[in-house]
């Protein structure tokens, strides 16, 4: 495939009766091959998006078609909850497109597709009750960073000028109390009940069905005339580890048979039916789909190609001048404390002090126009010695829709200390694009 084509990413595939529908990653289109290798083309680009940006697809395969679901990105910000759509794309084209709000995807059959509450089971763990400390508290707000003394620090670029070494003891770690010494001392209180939650099916004509079901689902299996229903009867349990060293989180995920050989109920009473705990799923489970997947989109990548077929693109979304400064700003604003010095508590030492920061030198531009609109980082930083290091990131994604960027900062932090970054040789001119 040469450089002049437009080749479709695959996003995986699937057989359905003599041909394979194989949907983009990122694109309102699907690839749907024959058995006689005749491509054929489907597209969506009217489907409804969440207003988020998407940060990622799945395909949910049904034996009629594929569904194909898209999903906003992380965000930082407490009120916001996953937003989902989806697509049916069957080997006649689309059949369904629809907002699915923020309902989670818990199953796939003939029917159609399955949606539970977007809530998970964790929303009914009740966490336990803190050991008895005496700590001091500290009035943060009232805290003047000035008056703190420096911790002793190591050069910041070796041959900066001598160094100065602390006690291996002298392990910076971010403010707060002494640990959790007593951790197993702690016996955690009982988990809540899942309340009723409503189950949907979204049928492959864009009809819908309810089910109330008195406890939270989370996967709905169809086999022939017998529906099976996996739910929680409470959130998980936390019990202490084998080595004792922590908490850990137990699902108990229980399951019920239905027939519904007369149709769906309206209502499904777990508690007053024969149950039977679900069993947990292979370990080897996640990684065979994974392989599965992988193999799928070798199989179709670069054999296709997007050139000449109309309508591949999202249109752009209708967003005003205000909101586009609002997310420029928002990404712009995650940088500006990296120089900051950061206030530190230490095992070895009474007091808080001031932690030199790793960076130093930063500068952040902004380049590109919406929606290509890119906000350049550049610094220097204490893990690679004699180069400037620059990352850049897209504000907006291809349709427009602002980025979340989520923890945007601890994800550069993991890279540079832990020497995710291309090799230093590759650098130019002294700068290093990570």
């Amino acid at each position: 495939m040469s450089k002049h084509t437009k080749p479709l990413i695959p996003l995986d595939a699937l057989v359905v009766g003599t041909s394979t529908i194989v949907p983009d990653a990122t694109r309102p289109v699907a690839a749907i091959i024959d058995d006689d290798s005749t491509v054929r083309w489907a597209v969506w680009p009217t489907a409804p998006l969440p207003e988020r940006a998407i940060g990622h697809a799945s395909l949910w395969p049904a034996p009629r078609g594929a569904w194909v679901i898209y999903e906003t990105e992380d965000s930082e910000e407490p009120d916001d909850v996953v937003q989902r759509s989806a697509v049916f794309v069957t080997p006649h084209g689309v059949t369904v497109a629809c907002d699915l709000s923020a309902r989670r995807p818990v199953g796939a059959d003939s029917g159609g597709l399955w949606l539970g509450d977007p809530r998970d089971a964790s929303t009914w763990m009740e966490a336990p009750d803190p050991p008895e400390k005496s700590t001091e508290i500290i009035d943060f707000e009232h805290l003047n960073p000035d008056d703190l003394e420096w911790m002793t620090s190591e050069p910041f670029w070796p041959g900066d000028f001598p160094a100065h070494r602390r006690s291996t003891d002298d392990d910076g770690a971010e403010t707060g109390g002494a640990g959790d010494d007593q951790m197993d001392e702690v016996e955690p209180a009982l988990p809540l009940p899942t309340p009723a939650t409503e189950l949907v099916q979204i049928h492959a004509d864009g009809g819908r069905s309810v089910i109330l079901v008195d406890h939270l689902v989370h996967r709905v299996d169809l086999d022939g005339t017998q529906l099976t229903l996996h739910y929680y009867p409470t959130g998980p349990r936390q019990v202490l580890d084998d080595q004792r060293l922590g908490w850990i989180v137990l699902y108990e995920a229980r399951q019920v048979t239905i027939d519904v050989s007369n149709g769906l109920p309206d209502t499904v009473e777990t508690e007053q039916l024969p149950s039977q705990p679900v069993i947990p799923e292979d370990e080897d489970a996640c990684e065979y789909e994974y392989e599965r997947q992988r193999s799928a989109i070798a199989v179709w990548q670069d054999r296709l190609d997007l050139d000449g077929v109309n309508s591949t693109e999202w249109p752009l979304a209708h967003l005003t001048d205000a909101t586009r400064t609002i997310a420029i700003g928002k990404l712009r604003t995650q940088f500006n404390d990296l120089e900051i010095p950061s206030i530190v508590w230490t095992r070895d030492h009474p007091t808080l002090r001031r932690k030199k920061s790793d960076y130093r030198n930063v500068k952040i531009t902004e380049e590109g126009t919406w929606p290509a609109t890119v906000i350049v980082l550049s610094f220097e930083h204490r893990t690679v010695p004699s180069l400037r290091l620059r990352r850049s990131y897209r504000v907006f994604d291809d349709a427009g829709h602002p980025r979340a960027w989520a923890h945007v900062t601890v994800q550069l932090d993991e890279d540079l200390n832990t020497g995710n970054i291309p090799p230093h040789s590759t650098a130019l001119n002294g700068v290093l694009d990570i």
